[in-house]
């Protein structure tokens, strides 16, 4: 078919939200045989509100395929990571194959350029996305916390109103992590736990005293092997570990998967039992490496006196990055290579580490860059 004359390019208009939103839920949940919740699941990403980046094609005025992105900030301790999460990325059945998706993303792409993003986050893993340069970055621990019929010395009750505002206190002390208003909090509490398909959540508040020491929002996978999923936490890790061997006893799961970052030496759960390497859910593209090194500057005065960070030289050429110290230069190379330098360090990344002791000392200082675990309540 010859759709070149009658394909148009942009953003979702207000009366084409509908038709991008039904095609959504067509692709994602209808043709699977599951109810068409995905606005009410991802109510940010498809949104009215968010018209300006859902990016459509559109055929004879019928939208066939989208792209959507959402803006984000990202605290990672004291420095502001300007990023954007990419979701529900389609194309009709009958439209497959001729390269649509692509063409949205480089739309969508010259667009968060343009708004001052400078890290993408995607929900995806396939081909379509590592094509463009994302990656699948190996930073994160994966524990497996078995059942075990405990009582422990804390309450673990369910989730409620009323606990709102010991959830966005506790959230706000946790230094890496997604700015959130309260309303979007809230929103997020609600419609990031829909069930659907083998999907179903549980949140609970814990309890000590009368005082509340944490929370745990927890996905339940009925597959072949029930087990459960740590979407988000807060509380000292003896809490967490002794909840989750009590809840997976007392849901019947074999299991309970909980993902703490490399660099999180605080909450690790390597006390009470054995992880492995693990992926950031997703991958992830550095689309502005010059504004992430910079917007990193807070971060890196943290552990590296500033009058060092002043001498290094950064050079952003595009295929040859590389960093010059008194005298040293660490080559880097490709863009691929200063993303896993960044998000997983120096041991992961291709480098010639021999030539430039002074500055993989400083590296290692502050890389891998402590980091968000992507599949939390602002998974888009």
């Amino acid at each position: 078919m010859d759709t070149n004359k009658n394909i148009n390019i942009g953003p979702a208009s207000t009366d084409q939200f509908k038709n991008a939103v039904d095609l959504i839920n067509k692709v994602f949940r209808t043709s699977r045989g599951h109810k068409p919740t995905m606005q009410s699941e991802f109510p940010l990403l498809i949104s009215r509100e968010n018209l300006n980046n859902m990016i459509v094609v559109k055929y004879k005025g019928e939208v066939v395929s989208c792209v959507n992105f959402i803006p984000e900030t990202i605290h990672v301790q004291n420095s502001l990571i300007t990023a954007a999460s990419i979701g529900a990325v389609c194309t009709s059945e009958d439209f497959r194959g001729a390269g649509l998706s692509s063409s949205l993303l480089d739309h969508a792409e010259e667009k968060m350029i343009r708004d001052g993003i400078d890290v993408v986050l995607i929900s995806g893993t396939r081909s379509l996305y590592k094509r463009r340069g994302c990656l699948e970055l190996e930073n994160f621990t994966e524990y497996e916390i078995k059942p075990f019929d405990m009582e422990p010395e804390f309450e673990i009750s369910p989730l409620e109103h009323c606990h709102i505002e010991d959830i966005i206190s506790s959230y706000h002390q946790i230094s890496t992590r997604y700015s959130r208003t309260r309303d979007e909090f809230e929103t997020l509490l609600d419609s990031a736990t829909i069930p659907w398909g083998n999907f179903t959540y549980e949140k609970y508040a814990l309890i000590h005293g009368g005082r509340f020491i944490g929370y745990i929002v927890l996905r339940v996978i009925d597959s072949e092997q029930k087990y459960g999923q740590v979407i988000e936490c807060f509380g000292n890790p003896d809490v967490i570990y002794s909840a989750l061997s009590k809840l997976a006893n007392e849901l019947s799961l074999s299991f309970i998967k909980h993902y703490v970052h490399k660099r999180d030496f605080i909450n690790n759960m390597d006390s009470y039992c054995n992880g492995k390497s693990c992926s950031l859910h997703g991958t992830l593209k550095v689309l502005n490496p010059e504004g992430l090194i910079r917007s990193l500057y807070p971060y890196f005065s943290q552990y590296v006196n500033i009058s060092v960070i002043e001498k290094m030289d950064f050079d952003f050429t595009p295929g040859s990055y590389s960093i010059r110290l008194d005298g040293e230069c660490l080559e880097i190379g490709s863009l691929e290579n200063l993303t896993r330098l960044i998000f997983e360090g120096t041991e992961s990344t291709p480098i010639e580490k021999w030539t430039s002791p002074n500055i993989i000392r400083i590296l290692d200082t502050v890389f891998p860059l402590p980091f968000i675990w992507t599949a939390n309540l602002n998974y888009q």
